[in-house]
């Protein structure tokens, strides 16, 4: 005989959790240790309870096992085997021991005055079972010091962050025993957050009248806010535009910011009300136009002098945001001649003055020039003598007007001469040239038929001078040579030929050669040691005049002069060496030859660098070693070794031109790097051909970038400091134009189809292209190869931005229609017909109006099928979609699904001693349950005293009746039920013996699986599966139902808590 028993649980402190008792196990006849030994000592004991080291095969010799909680019922099993080796088991069930429970209250967190940092809260920790000396620590254990409650039941936690805590609460004054609380949660308090979107753009460049819209959330109170320009390293700075506003009386949704400027804003948020927190928003971009609107004005057509008011000015405006309109105001400064909206540019038939002209852009910005209308060009002209007299005194001349401009112009001018000695004047003509003048000073007036006029400068008909004539030396007789003499006319005439003969004699005059002015006369002086003189006359036949008288004298002997200055050579590869001789003496006439050697004395074919030539000097020379060699008729000399040096080359070592990105920008690159020369290099490019500059980097002295280059032609120069010069022409090319426009759009089809679509037509530029939908962040643009944007939600405008692949950019703005919004509301009728089921689905619309545009069709989408009806009765239980079909094509289907009600049921059964259980399937739920009259809403469970017949009846929702008569017989027992569900769907919440107002003095006692008793029914009649306010998890839970009646009858066993 085998008997075990174990005290209740008591807690051990030193293990900080557990509670322990001990299990005895005895054999004698009494099961307790006092009565007679049964079986054969000595003996062995082993214990089973499920777990691996007492799974009932280990036997020990003493009686006791250390039971340790486990937080719910251990069921036991104790085997005893005596000497013979006989066993006998015992069953018995421990149960756990009672907990602390709690409750709690929470302090919530808020923003400290930096409106970043946390305000700290508080949890404040409430034992449910009253005041007592405990002491509170906040998991896990050793992170912080505990608190002690001082005789309350409640600690307070001081919390600085959100989030799920756990405490330990020691039970100081029961043994020091350690419970947890369940976890408890401190709520987030930096809710707040804030959103803005550009709502209107800058209307000006430079201004600051854009405006965004503001939605803040998470926060509900008042809020100031201050915008800032944020750049892209990040940094802010604020714009100076702060406010406030109260989402609790809204302004406007979203709130509406004004007078911002353009760029990457953010605003912060600093809330005034709990819980104080402060937030910055995402970031916006507020356009502007990328550059001033400007305007520019040229004459196209000049004023004339009599016949003012048929000047014409062309306006050109630039910049702003495009849609331009003109008006143009008199040089008065009032009357305005041409008003907004005008479009047009140029404007015609306007008289001489000043003018305002000024253009307006899309949103209103201005600008204005004013241009100047001057009289027409004046007349002008030069003058010149067209025919000089022929001999003194004549008056055979001619003068003529020519380049004549202005005015009128060419074919309506007339001329008269004017002398300028006597005031005369000559009638009017229409050729400018005037003939048979004699000597004296000349105008000539020009008369348009504009009235107007222009005379010329004066200018004179020189009366010729008597023929000079001048005999000098050419060469003195020496060396073998004859000597020569050079007869010239000094004061020559254009056209005119002379003659001459040895004065003194009747010889006839020779011809000095046809348009000669000069003749070369030999003489030899054995013959004829002179003087000498000569007679001279022109072609014209006016008088002959005589020259000087001269005398030949012997030569002197033959040397050679040199200057070297310039006998150097500037650049490397060019032939700039010059060498400058001279050669006195001889008898004139002096031929020089240069030469690469003396070696031979005289010029020949291999030492010849340059022939016989008449100046000794000789240029264009390279590096090298030279001699010069001079001859006079029959004399000659030849000059010292003259020495050339070479000069290093000057190279363009890298030449590199980079073309506009876009058309009309000026960021062009033109890049050089040159070495070589002589000292510093330079660079100079056109239209500042004549300044030069030096490299960009001291440690690349030598390299050039040219930056901000608009597209054209330039010309480069690449210099060193002895004029060394590379010359480039290169041209910076620019892309065409991009220019986008709208090739076709669609709107949505049906309303929240977000199918509309836009296609694009876009030219210029460099492909491939790049699209973003009213966004300018880079990250947004995709490239587009089809320019076709899909997708779009109607009754939207959207801004269309296109990037070419070099930046460039452009946009088009474009409307989608808004689709069809159909709203059709599915409404069903359920009904009852017996305990049958039936159904009517009705169509309503919020638009009543469209009711002549729609079509209908029930499960098959077919618009042939289509019908106006839209009731339909008793269709079968399921799924079921409603096809509408508008007149535009939008088809908006909807699904509805009809309930498969079966018909009312009602069965019932006895389910306990006291008890009857009916049940009720079918209809349409929310049953109502009537026993023998007595109506019991929803609770299905009749609890009966005495045997009889039943009448059960249950209606549902709409009405449906089924009812039946149950005899029933009574039975006096308990009625326990097995199981609970205590999840909040109003169905078996709480646990409870079902008759027990049967049993007067009835008593039932729960224990969890540490063998805690969690509830007692005498204090409450019911329990809803929880233990100090806190739910008890899913789980098996034992009960002892003591029935305190005459038979004294004891109930144990478990039942199951399912969540």
């Amino acid at each position: 005989m085998v008997n075990a028993t174990a005290p209740d649980f008591i807690c051990v402190p030193a293990n900080n959790q557990f509670s322990t008792t001990t299990l005895s196990v005895f054999t004698d006849t009494n099961g307790d240790g006092s009565g007679t030994a049964t079986g054969t000592a000595p003996y062995t004991y082993a214990l089973n309870d499920g777990t691996a080291n007492f799974d009932g095969t280990n036997f020990q010799t003493s009686n006791t096992f250390e039971l340790v909680d486990t937080g719910s019922v251990q069921n036991l099993i104790v085997t005893v085997r005596d000497a013979n080796g006989c066993e006998s088991s015992h069953s018995l069930a421990v149960s756990p021991p009672d907990d602390l429970t709690f409750n709690f209250m929470i302090d919530p967190l808020s923003c400290d005055a930096t409106g970043v940092s946390v305000n700290p809260g508080g949890i404040t920790v409430i034992i449910d079972q009253g005041p007592g000396n405990y002491e509170v620590e906040l998991l896990p254990l050793g992170s912080g010091t505990p608190l002690l409650s001082g005789g309350t039941d409640r600690v307070v936690f001081p919390i600085s962050t959100p989030g799920d805590y756990i405490f330990a609460v020691r039970d100081l004054a029961a043994g020091g025993c350690t419970f947890l609380t369940p976890v408890v949660s401190m709520p987030e308090y930096n809710t707040i957050s804030a959103d803005i979107a550009e709502v209107r753009p800058v209307s000006c460049f430079g201004g600051s009248d854009g405006q965004i819209s503001l939605e803040v959330s998470g926060y509900s109170g008042v809020y100031t806010f201050e915008v800032f320009s944020r750049d892209n390293t990040g940094a802010e700075t604020s714009t100076g535009v702060t406010g406030s506003f109260d989402t609790n009386a809204p302004i406007n949704s979203p709130e509406i910011i004004s007078g911002v400027p353009a760029g990457n804003l953010v605003v912060r948020i600093e809330a005034t009300d709990f819980p104080y927190c402060d937030t910055v928003s995402n970031s916006t971009t507020v356009r502007a136009p990328d550059r001033p609107l400007t305007l520019s004005a040229v004459q196209t057509t000049d004023v004339s002098c009599a016949l003012p008011g048929r000047g014409e000015i062309t306006a050109t405006a630039d910049g702003g945001w495009g849609n331009y309109q003109y008006r143009l105001t008199a040089p008065d400064g009032t009357t305005v001649l041409v008003d907004y909206p005008n479009t047009e540019n140029i404007f015609d038939a306007l008289d001489a003055g000043l003018y305002t002209l000024e253009v307006q852009d899309a949103f209103g910005c201005n600008s204005t020039t004013q241009i100047d209308l001057p009289l027409p060009d004046p007349i002008s002209a030069s003058m010149q003598v067209a025919q000089p007299l022929q001999c003194n005194n004549d008056n055979d001349g001619a003068v003529e007007a020519f380049n004549i401009v202005g005015g009128q112009g060419t074919g309506n001018y007339l001329f008269q001469l004017n002398r300028i000695a006597d005031g005369s004047t000559s009638g009017l003509q229409t050729t400018p040239y005037f003939g048979s003048l004699s000597a004296g000073t000349y105008t000539i007036t020009i008369f348009d038929g504009w009235d107007c006029s222009f005379t010329t400068a004066p200018i004179t008909i020189e009366d010729p001078e008597v023929v000079i004539a001048e005999l000098v030396e050419l060469q003195p007789p020496g060396c073998g040579d004859e000597g020569r003499m050079l007869l010239t006319v000094t004061n020559p005439e254009p056209g005119v030929d002379y003659f001459y003969r040895r004065s003194g004699t009747t010889d006839p005059f020779l011809p000095f050669g046809s348009g000669l002015v000069s003749v070369e006369i030999t003489e030899d002086i054995l013959v004829d040691p002179g003087p000498f003189q000569y007679d001279v006359q022109n072609s014209n036949g006016c008088p002959f005049e005589r020259s000087n008288q001269i005398s030949l004298d012997p030569a002197a002997p033959l040397v050679i002069n040199l200057d070297l200055t310039g006998a150097t050579i500037n650049c490397a590869g060019e032939a700039t060496g010059i060498i400058r001789s001279e050669a006195f003496g001889g008898i004139g006439n002096y031929q020089y030859y240069l030469l690469n050697s003396d070696a031979a004395g005289v010029p020949n074919n291999s030492n010849t660098v340059r022939g016989q030539q008449d100046s000794g000097i000789f240029r264009n020379l390279n590096p090298g070693t030279y001699y010069v060699y001079a001859q006079s008729g029959g004399c000659q000399a030849i000059s010292p070794p003259i020495i050339i040096e070479p000069r290093p080359p000057l190279v363009l070592d890298y030449f590199e031109v980079v073309m506009s990105s876009c058309t009309g920008a000026a960021n062009g690159q033109i890049i050089l790097e040159a070495s070589g020369g002589t000292g510093q290099i330079r660079y100079s490019i056109s239209d500042t051909l004549s300044e030069f500059f030096e490299g960009d980097d001291p440690t690349e002295p030598n390299r050039k970038t040219f930056n901000d280059l608009a597209a054209r032609q330039y010309d480069i120069i690449i210099q060193d400091e002895l004029g060394c010069t590379i010359t480039r022409t290169v041209t910076i090319q620019e892309p065409m134009p991009l220019v986008a426009s709208l090739g076709a759009s669609a709107p949505e089809t049906c309303l929240g189809d977000d199918d509309g679509y836009i296609e694009l037509s876009v030219v210029g530029g460099t492909a491939p292209y790049f699209t973003s939908v009213n966004s300018l962040e880079d990250a947004d643009f995709e490239q587009n190869d089809n320019l076709r944007i899909d997708n779009l939600a109607g009754g939207e405008t959207y801004t269309i931005f296109i990037r070419d692949s070099a930046g460039c950019q452009t946009q088009v703005i474009v409307p989608v229609g808004i689709g069809v919004n159909i709203q059709p509301d599915i409404q069903i009728a359920y009904g009852c017909s017996g305990i049958f089921p039936t159904n009517t689905v009705y169509v309503t619309l919020a638009d009543e109006s469209m009711a002549d545009l729609l079509l209908y069709s029930l499960d098959v989408d077919d618009i042939n099928l289509a019908t106006t009806e839209r009731q339909y009765g008793n269709l079968t239980p399921g799924k079921h979609i409603l096809y509408i079909y508008h007149a535009n094509g939008c088809v908006n289907p909807v699904e509805f699904e009809l309930e498969d009600y079966q018909p009312l049921m009602l069965e019932a059964e006895k389910t306990g001693p006291n008890e009857l259980t009916a049940r009720a399937e079918g209809g349409f739920g929310d049953y109502r349950f009537t026993f023998n009259g007595e109506d019991l809403g929803s609770q299905n469970v009749f609890r009966i005293s005495q045997t009889m017949e039943v009448d059960i009846m249950v209606e549902d929702a709409q009405g449906c009746i089924a009812r039946l008569v149950m005899p029933f017989e009574f039975n006096e027992m308990p009625d326990i039920p097995d199981y609970f569900t205590p999840d909040g769907d109003n169905l078996n919440e709480e646990w409870f013996v079902n008759n027990a107002d049967l049993f007067a003095a009835i008593d039932v006692k729960i224990y969890d699986r540490y063998g805690r008793v969690v509830a007692e029914l005498k204090e409450v009649p019911k329990w809803d599966g929880t233990y100090n306010g806190s739910p008890l998890p899913t789980g098996d839970y034992w009960y002892v139902v003591n029935v305190n009646n005459d038979a004294n009858q004891r109930y144990v066993g478990h039942f199951t808590l399912v969540r």
